[in-house]
């Protein structure tokens, strides 16, 4: 099953690069390390080993890092929603009316 989810992750990140070089007129490599997950500092690092374009990967790492902060909250709100996870008592504490 991991092996499985790997290969769809990678064919996922293949197919948004593909879309990023196409849209961006980046080279494919330097659309592969922009919109791979890992940190900002270590993909940009490895944009300066590569010899790519170590600012424009680190401008897409940190646009990427602000939509995930941003959609991790709503991502929550529609499977709460959705019924897929059940919210925590510990979530919202029962409220007491003051005596």
């Amino acid at each position: 099953a991991a092996a499985t989810l790997t290969a769809l992750l990678l064919l996922a990140g293949a197919g948004l690069a593909g879309i990023v070089h196409w849209a961006a007129g980046l080279s494919y490599a330097s659309s592969f390390v922009a919109t791979a997950p890992g940190g900002i500092a270590e993909m940009a690092i490895t944009a300066k080993v590569l010899a790519l374009d170590p600012p424009t990967v680190t401008a897409f790492q940190a646009v990427r890092l602000v939509l995930i902060v941003l959609g991790v909250r709503l991502l929550l709100r529609l499977t709460l929603r959705l019924g897929w996870v059940k919210e925590a008592a510990a979530v919202h504490p029962t409220r007491t009316s003051p005596p």
